[in-house]
């Protein structure tokens, strides 16, 4: 990955924080409990959601303006996290995050990527 110790520190410090994200989503999908599943989805919708992407945006625009990668001038599994979570779960429909969703465009571009989404199985996931 990255040569540096900090910029491997910020790729694991963008993958950790939509972990979070993404864990907060999967336990507001899966709650049984239709109150606590209302409470979980509001407070995911509400607060985890702009608070991390908000904060997202801003590290990507303080890298070359937002028009490169979260870290450094190339892809990283921060930009891979980026994707899924932003992009290929949908976490991001309906959002105003206008660098992160041009971000998660890039990475689907990737030869690679582009190629795995355009062979792999369609569930509706």
């Amino acid at each position: 990955l990255r040569k540096t110790r900090p910029k491997r520190a910020q790729i694991r410090s963008v993958v950790s924080y939509l972990d979070f994200l993404f864990s907060d989503g999967i336990d507001a999908f899966f709650e049984k409990d239709e109150a606590k599943k209302a409470a979980l989805s509001k407070t995911l919708n509400e607060e985890r959601k702009p608070t991390v992407f908000g904060n997202l945006e801003k590290m990507l625009a303080a890298n070359n303006g937002g028009g490169g990668f979260m870290v450094g001038d190339k892809e990283s599994a921060a930009d891979l996290m980026v994707f899924y979570v932003c992009e290929d779960s949908g976490f991001l429909k309906d959002m105003d995050y206008p660098l992160l969703k041009a971000l998660a465009g890039r990475v689907a571009k990737l030869p690679n990527i582009a190629a795995w989404l355009e062979k792999r199985p369609k569930t509706e996931w």
